[in-house]
């Protein structure tokens, strides 16, 4: 026996678990999980809390109608019970419903529905009773009364738990089965059949308003649980990034007062939160000061409601200096109502830094800290185009330092950055706060004028400079002497481009060098005009090797022993065919600038070697080698092959070198030169004296012929220090065994101071002018007897005459 209890409590258990899976379905909370059940649970407790009160209200006013309609009538004593059960029922739930601190309360939500169904189910089953019991036997009126009743409890119910299907189901079955039951039984067609079909219309009615409003909540329910997880998604990615990340967020109302502070806008800001929240976005930007005119642009986007991104500006607080990046965009609603700003900031004052020091680099030169060229090109750029936009002058100046190379050579490239620097100081305290100063390279020097820059001003800046550079240095102890030319071009007067500005500068440059530097001098058109004269001398040279152009002239090198020529030095002359003859002082600097000098320097070599075949065995030839052509040359295989392609002796080919070589390619120098010698050439250091050096190299190199310098023979008859160093030099060669020629030499007198000193050779107008090859010959067959040199004593008295 209690096991079929217990099978019928089993069978009536799954029954109620088909049947609340099948309303779960049709619900649509089917396949709800546990937290959205949950919340299921406690809307449909919000809800029916709130419904019940009247639910409770109105079920004890139909129980009064009810029994105010039953008096006098069979039923009155019955109807009486039922509805003092009916309002100590509902006055229970609505206790329970008004009862805040409940022990239901503290039970789970669902647990709180279950207990919520079985109320309902027990008021259905009580308000079952009157239909299936009464009406059947009731008169007309009552039975009106009482069909009336159940289907307005069936669509209130409907609507009081239509946010609990169970629930209303639950109230209604009972009541629907009891009704119809009666409406069988009575067997009352006349009345019976309508109320049947309306009662049937209210329950379908009610099942469709229940699951029509059962399958919203679910929509609901599911929308809002997703925009809740989501929200709390969004809120811990939030506070991950405002906790962990560089940047912050910022947001201000429609208002511009801002909204949200976080504390790491707090810390960039520099400000607690009571200075940001609540205050005007644009006045927190203005009161860590930050760039004017990027508040003004961020006022202007914020009007416009435009969106900005990455704006970089500077702030300060205490007193230093940061840089923030801000991004913003217009934040509005769901109905596009504009709600203010939302946007990222980010604090970027390291990048910036690192960015602005490498700028700095990249536009500073490493040494003396002055603009570099590519800054002072931009520079330049700028000042010509506010010339051109607005009409504003400028000045440029192109300052070279004299006798720094030697120096730097010297004493070595530690001295020369010494003073470098030092020069980069002086200028910088001589010129104004306006004045652009850049180092361009080496020791070249510029400086633009922007402000009161006429000519009278620039002259006086510029005589400023020459004495301010030339005042002695004092590095490791030692004192230096430099000097400075200068050369100045304005604008517009000599031109409105930067490349024709410089270019002029630079051709006022070399003129106050040519006039004796530590000058300066501002560009005229002259020079503009010897500039294409050159150029054009330039293209012409390029013809002149194929033309035949160029010719070798020989001035004989004399024994100061027997009077015979003992060599003959080479010099080149050009024939023009339009200009005539042009001196080598003017086509070998134009020469030495481009690859030509080499060109002509390998021709001068060959065409002396192939002379010299025709002359005595024991006469050489001489070939004064361009330091321009000597380095970056093939020079040891092209004078190797030139001797073996003539057949000239080595020994017979004497290459002639002036200091300027060592000077500015000492190591490579010495080095081509110790290769030249190892062919068996003679090797002569010219222009003896005349450098700061000179012993130095001797002493590096073992030359064979040192020629003393032209100016020390023509002072030796009105100086005594010219003599004394005459002496020296004589001495120098003896002791070193190293052959002295004498060159500049005019006068008997000189040809016996210098025999006395023991000079192997004389060179000069006292013996001979410049020859062409083809008076060689008799110039020879003339000196073959020559016993001493005062025999040519005639030959000068002609020549002077």
């Amino acid at each position: 026996m209690v096991w079929n209890d217990n099978k019928k409590m089993g069978v009536q258990a799954m029954l109620l678990n088909w049947f609340s899976r099948l309303l779960d379905n049709a619900s649509g909370t089917g396949d709800f999980n546990n937290s959205q059940k949950a919340e299921l649970a406690i809307e449909q407790l919000r809800f029916t809390a709130r419904m019940s009160t009247i639910l409770a209200m109105a079920g004890a006013l139909v129980a009064m109608v009810l029994l105010y309609t039953a008096i006098g009538s069979g039923h009155f004593q019955f109807l009486l019970a039922w509805s003092v059960v009916v309002v100590a029922v509902n006055s229970a739930i609505l206790f329970q419903s008004l009862k805040r601190h409940s022990k239901s309360k503290k039970l789970h939500p669902e647990a709180r529905v279950r207990t919520m169904i079985a109320h309902t189910a027990l008021m259905g089953l009580i308000w079952a009773i009157p239909p299936t019991f009464i009406f059947p036997s009731a008169g007309p009126e009552l039975k009106l009364v009482i069909a009336l009743s159940t289907g307005g409890l069936l669509v209130a119910t409907s609507l009081a738990f239509a946010m609990q299907t169970k629930a209303a189901f639950a109230f209604m079955t009972p009541v629907a089965i009891g009704s119809v039951t009666a409406l069988v039984a009575a067997n009352d067609k006349a009345f019976g059949m309508p109320v049947m079909l309306l009662l049937l219309v209210c329950i379908m009615t009610s099942v469709r308003m229940l699951l029509v409003f059962g399958q919203n909540i679910a929509v609901q329910i599911r929308s809002r649980i997703a925009v809740r997880e989501q929200g709390n998604f969004f809120s811990l990615l939030l506070k991950e990034f405002e906790e962990n990340a560089n940047d912050w967020l910022w947001e201000f109302d429609a208002k511009g007062y801002v909204h949200r502070v976080s504390q790491r806008f707090e810390t960039a800001c520099g400000l607690p939160h009571e200075k940001l929240a609540n205050h005007a976005f644009l006045d927190v930007l203005a009161n860590i000061h930050a760039e004017a005119l990027v508040v003004e642009k961020i006022e202007k986007l914020i009007e416009l409601r435009e969106t900005f991104r990455d704006l970089e500006f500077s702030i300060e607080i205490d007193g230093t200096k940061r840089w923030w990046n801000l991004t913003g965009k217009p934040n509005y609603s769901i109905d596009g109502e504009y709600q203010g700003y939302i946007g990222i900031g980010s604090e970027i004052t390291s990048e910036k830094t690192a960015e602005i020091e490498i700028s700095l680099l990249a536009h500073t030169d490493s040494l003396t800290g002055l603009m570099n060229r590519a800054r002072f090109n931009e520079e330049m750029d700028q000042a010509s185009a506010s010339l051109e936009r607005y009409g504003t002058p400028f000045a440029v100046l192109f300052l070279d330092l004299d006798k720094f190379k030697l120096i730097n050579d010297t004493r070595g490239h530690l001295v020369g950055d010494k003073l470098l620097k030092m020069v980069g100081s002086r200028i910088q305290r001589v010129v104004r706060e306006t004045d652009r100063v850049a180092r361009l390279g080496g020791d070249e020097f510029a400086i633009i004028m922007l402000d009161k820059c006429d000519a009278g001003a620039a002259a006086k800046l510029a005589a400023r400079l020459i004495q301010e550079i030339s005042r002695s240095y004092e590095i490791d102890d030692e004192r230096h002497m430099i000097g400075v030319s200068i050369g100045i071009a304005l604008a517009p007067v000599n031109g409105t481009r930067p490349n024709q500005l410089l270019r002029n500068a630079d051709l006022a440059l070399y003129r106050s060098k040519a006039d004796g530097r530590g000058v300066f001098r501002f560009f005229e058109a002259q020079m503009d005009a010897d500039q294409r004269e050159k150029r054009m001398l330039e293209l012409e040279l390029k013809s002149a090797i194929e033309n035949d152009e160029f010719e070798l002239y020989y001035q004989p090198l004399m024994s100061t022993t027997t009077g015979k020529p003992t060599g003959m030095e080479a010099l080149i002359r050009w024939h023009h065919p339009i200009r005539g003859m042009i001196s080598p002082l003017e086509f070998i600097p134009i020469a030495e600038k481009s690859t030509l000098i080499q060109e002509i320097g390998n021709w001068s070599v060959r065409q002396a070697c192939l002379a010299a075949l025709d002359w005595p065995q024991d006469v050489v030839v001489a070939v004064n080698l361009s330091a321009h052509h000597f380095i970056g040359s093939e020079i040891v295989e092209n004078t190797r092959k030139t001797l073996e392609e003539t057949g000239l002796p080595p020994y017979r080919l004497e290459l002639e070198i002036t200091e300027s070589l060592l000077i500015n390619n000492t190591e490579e120098a010495l080095t081509t030169l110790k290769q030249l010698k190892g062919l068996g050439v003679t090797i002569a250091l010219d222009d003896f004296g005349t450098g700061y050096s000179s012993l130095s190299y001797v002493l590096k190199f073992p030359f064979d012929k040192i020629k003393i310098d032209r100016s020390f023979v023509t002072a030796l008859s009105e100086d005594e220090s010219a003599k004394a160093i005459l002496r020296m030099i004589s001495t120098l060669g003896e002791s070193l065994n190293i052959r002295i020629t004498a060159e500049g030499v005019e006068t008997l007198e000189q040809v016996e101071f210098l025999r006395s000193i023991r000079c192997h050779q004389f060179q000069g107008y006292f013996f001979a002018r410049p020859l062409k090859g083809i008076d060689l010959p008799s110039f020879f067959l003339r000196h073959t007897d020559v016993k001493a040199p005062e025999e040519l004593l005639p030959t000068a008295a002609r020549l002077a005459g």
